[in-house]
């Protein structure tokens, strides 16, 4: 049952979702519930894990966003900066001022994100190995491999204390649903084709609702 959601040209044909009337979405509902259940039965993480994604996701109310912008195959296409700007200002205003939580490899957008997006707070890890290329992180650093895997780790557990997620076909995703298997209902695929995409107005209004039952 182990999700390989970006790689399904490795999934029989009659597995995937297409086959059997599934969306993606409904797909993997069952392997994320599976998932969530081991994660929550054997992975703890340790007290300095802890602290480090405490310190980089301090927020109660957040909206996440994984973006991943340096290599990424396997059909996948890299999605544009704005796509998910307009995904975090729509949540800024639903939310009523709640913050935002980055996960990303690519070092570059930091900035732009701090100082470009209408939203009141950008949490993200302090002084951690990023790409400033198309070169993954496991390829740019490899001799790093043990800081780049607590950094990971760090990363999907501080997604996953979030409200909201907004993300695409990745591992990591993947993982920080895993974590918090009520993001399943609360996120936003920005690889998903055609009529299973969550649309910008769509997300916004299942911002809005959510917190007004809260």
């Amino acid at each position: 049952w182990a999700v390989r959601p970006w790689a399904l040209t490795h999934t029989p044909m009659g597995l995937r979702p297409a086959a059997l009337g599934q969306t993606t979405h409904e797909w993997l509902a069952p392997m994320r519930q599976r998932g969530a259940e081991k994660v929550s039965k054997y992975f703890r993480p340790q007290p300095r894990i802890q602290e480090l994604i405490e310190q980089a996701n301090p927020a109660t109310k957040c909206l996440s966003m994984h973006i991943r912008l340096t290599d990424k195959g396997h059909g996948r296409k890299k999605k544009p900066l704005e796509l998910f700007q307009s995904y975090a200002e729509a949540y800024a205003e639903a939310s009523g001022g709640g913050s935002l939580f980055v996960a990303t490899d690519d070092g570059t957008i930091l900035n732009t994100i701090e100082t470009s997006w209408k939203i009141s707070k950008v949490y993200h890890q302090k002084n951690i190995l990023r790409s400033s290329g198309v070169d993954a992180i496991f390829r740019t650093f490899q001799n790093e491999t043990h800081r780049t895997n607590t950094e990971g780790i760090v990363d999907m557990y501080a997604m996953s204390r979030c409200d909201f997620f907004v993300h695409g076909f990745s591992a990591m995703a993947e993982a920080a649903i895993y974590i918090n298997p009520a993001l399943h209902n609360r996120s936003v695929n920005v690889d998903d084709i055609g009529e299973e995409v969550v649309s910008v107005p769509t997300f916004q209004k299942l911002v809005e609702e959510y917190y007004k039952k809260r």
